[in-house]
């Protein structure tokens, strides 16, 4: 999912239960790892077999959606789009 600025692409990845960064090009939209570091890009942990990201609309928090532990991975993000796990709240079903 694309952050509100355009500038920040973020990446749930179920085989790795992680949430990857990239940074988008906007002359040319080709993607590269935030801060110039060398692929593979940083990523930070989630759940088990994260499936989905949403952004708050002002770009400051990103979560994913766990699908086999039933919780919801929380990310503070700076300015930079560097991200760190800030909570993980499990969900039940009722």
């Amino acid at each position: 999912m694309v952050d509100p600025t355009g500038r920040f692409l973020y990446i749930a990845n179920d085989n790795t239960n992680d949430v990857a960064a990239l940074q988008i090009n906007t002359a040319d939209g080709t993607l590269s790892c935030i801060g110039g570091v060398a692929t593979p890009c940083p990523t930070s942990p989630a759940g088990s077999f994260p499936i989905g990201i949403a952004i708050d609309r002002l770009g400051k928090f990103v979560y994913a959606t766990n699908i086999n532990d039933n919780t919801v991975s929380g990310y503070l993000v700076s300015p930079t789009a560097h991200f760190q796990l800030w909570r993980r709240l499990r969900l039940q079903h009722s």
